[in-house]
């Protein structure tokens, strides 16, 4: 059953939660947007880091043919900007001793102030790496040694 349709039906946010299988707090929410004469169901989007390269990105994509890697997506972006920096230090910041967090590198953790203000680069990996479990894989590459061997990833035709 729909939120507003349950509250509507039963006059009561619990109730209601009931009937539509989600939280009282969600419905009240939905109501006092409807009230005010919103659209609860409406989807605000938010800004993305990659926002600003975007235009970059769908430049490359295009002139590739939609072969282009992505490490080679994201080279000009590299270093990571001020604001780039210190949103993935808000991220880090926010779930630390919170949140668990699980960051996949091919740059250890030393080597973050290459990509980032150092200043920043050392707070992130200061709360990444307390209390971390860190998960070091060494040896061959699985990837590297089926892309040698020709059954790496196919392109779409």
């Amino acid at each position: 059953m729909e939120i507003l349709e349950a509250y509507d039906l039963t006059g009561c946010a619990w109730s209601a939660a009931e009937l539509a299988g989600c939280d009282a707090k969600t419905i009240t929410r939905y109501v006092s947007v409807r009230d005010r004469g919103g659209d609860p169901y409406a989807v605000a989007r938010r800004a993305r880091l990659i926002d600003p390269f975007l235009d970059k990105v769908e430049e490359l994509v295009d002139r590739s043919e939609g072969k282009v890697r992505a490490d080679k997506v994201h080279e000009p972006s590299l270093p990571a900007g001020q604001d780039a920096a210190e949103a993935f230090y808000r991220v880090v910041d926010a779930a630390y001793e919170r949140r668990s967090v699980a960051v996949t590198s091919n740059i250890k953790p030393s080597g973050f102030d290459t990509i980032m203000p150092k200043t920043l680069a050392t707070t992130t990996v200061d709360r990444l790496l307390h209390h971390a479990h860190q998960v070091l894989t060494d040896g061959r590459s699985q990837r590297l040694a089926e892309a040698l061997a020709g059954k790496g990833v196919v392109p779409l035709t």
